[in-house]
């Protein structure tokens, strides 16, 4: 294999062993995304489709997660009324 498809794949498990290092969720994840994003492009270059599958559903987790969270601090929640009559 080409010496630099390689140094792809290992930039990018170490971006993901990285993350871990970190405490707070959002950089947590915030890192992972970007070491997923290394390692669908690196599995994409070597045709590997589970390497492409699983971390597509890792960043799409984190995603969600992340705007999850973005609402929760931002008190973005949707609001129900009450429509009990007393």
């Amino acid at each position: 294999m080409i010496w630099w498809v390689e140094l792809i794949g290992y930039l990018g498990m170490a971006t993901i062993l990285t993350s871990f290092a970190f405490r707070k969720m959002t950089v947590v994840r915030c890192i992972n995304l970007v070491g997923c994003t290394i390692s669908i492009i690196y599995g994409a270059i070597i045709v590997a489709y589970p390497i492409i599958a699983l971390n597509s559903g890792i960043f799409i987790i984190h995603c969600i997660m992340l705007f999850i969270d973005y609402r929760k601090k931002n008190n973005l929640e949707p609001q129900v009324e009450d429509k009990s009559t007393d």
